[in-house]
């Protein structure tokens, strides 16, 4: 149970450092299920989170809520820019921020496969080198306990599914190598310097906040500018990958509950189930009346030079050790999607 939560049993873990978005928001739909209000009278202090200044990401977004819910203060800070001087100045200012920080959850980076493939320098520089910063510094400042969100792209296309803890990686783009080199990352600081850190690896995870840039969001937020009039096609890439998708809210759950740990471990989040972007496309066309056949065109600018077709996750160790599964399954996911970016692009339409 949340309300067991380990570090509510410890009064002096009272602080955050968080990857991601800078900027508090509410969060859509139901609340995640709360922590109670930190009790300043017993001394368990305010608790206080503050941002790592670099990328925000989907995850970032919901984990804000769920430390709004449990009555965590939500400071903001500027987020870095890319010259040498201004990254000195960054790393200068990280190690700062982790100072008096107990609890790190790592989420930033760079997330999309096509910018990897265009700027790999800069997605190795933030993914993986910037990874490496964080631990570093981590140690230096004592920080107790670090969640990072690793990523199910790292193992390519092997054949062997679905994907569990200790399968052979075979990364197939610059984001996946620079997010493996990430987990190795935080596996070596773990066992090198007995530091709690777990690896979250998460499969696909979406909702009505992804990224337009991301395939997933780029279909609902077609299908509601096709259903409005805004536009009449649709162009995607290889309609044929298969991923397994889930919901961010249920994965932010999943890396909120090892934080709970006892002893640090590395865990696959997935649904368990794939589909694909045809079956993704056909489903949301279809909540809004609308046959995908109709509408979507395959151009080729869209497929990458290297295609992991299948992807799928096994996250047994996560149900057997702390009783994590989703609750979203993929149906209620596209209709969460499409109703959102429905309302949202009727809303742009007003004058």
């Amino acid at each position: 149970m949340l309300s067991d939560a380990l570090f509510l049993k410890d009064p002096t873990v009272t602080r955050f450092l968080c990857g991601g978005l800078t900027e508090a928001e509410s969060l859509l739909g139901s609340p995640l299920p709360s922590l109670p209000a930190p009790d300043v009278e017993s001394g368990r202090a305010v608790w206080y989170v503050r941002f790592h200044p670099q990328l925000h990401t989907l995850l970032m977004r919901f984990l804000q809520a769920l430390l709004r819910d449990i009555g965590a203060e939500l400071p903001g800070t500027a987020r870095a820019s890319a010259n040498g001087k201004e990254q000195a100045d960054y790393e200068a200012a990280l190690e700062r921020a982790l100072m008096g920080v107990d609890l790190v959850f790592h989420e930033a980076g760079i997330a999309s496969v096509p910018r990897s493939l265009a700027e790999p320098v800069a997605n190795h520089d933030v993914n993986a080198t910037g990874t490496l910063k964080l631990l570093h510094h981590a140690k230096r400042a004592g920080v107790r306990r670090v969640v990072y969100a690793a990523s199910s792209a790292t193992y390519g296309d092997d054949p062997i599914l679905p994907k569990v803890e200790t399968m052979r990686p075979a990364p197939m783009s610059p984001y996946a190598v620079s997010k493996l080199f990430a987990y190795w990352m935080c596996v070596n600081y773990r066992e090198a310097y007995g530091m709690f850190i777990c690896n979250g690896i998460l499969f696909n995870h979406e909702s009505p906040r992804r990224g337009e840039n991301f395939v997933t969001r780029k279909i609902t937020r077609g299908v509601a500018a096709i259903k409005l009039g805004l536009q009449k096609k649709l162009a995607l890439g290889n309609l044929e990958a298969k991923r397994d998708w889930g919901y961010a809210k249920d994965y932010v759950q999943a890396m909120w509950q090892m934080m709970q740990l006892e002893t640090p471990d590395d865990y696959v989040i997935a649904t368990g189930e794939t589909h694909t972007v045809r079956e993704f496309c056909e489903l949301a066309f279809s909540l809004v009346g609308l046959d995908y056949r109709d509408h979507v065109v395959v151009d080729s600018k869209y497929l990458r030079p290297t295609e992991v077709d299948l992807l799928i996750g096994n996250a047994t160790k996560a149900r057997e050790r702390f009783g994590w599964k989703p609750t979203t399954g993929f149906a209620d996911l596209v209709k969460l999607m499409v109703d959102a970016d429905l309302a949202l692009v009727q809303e742009t339409r007003k004058p």
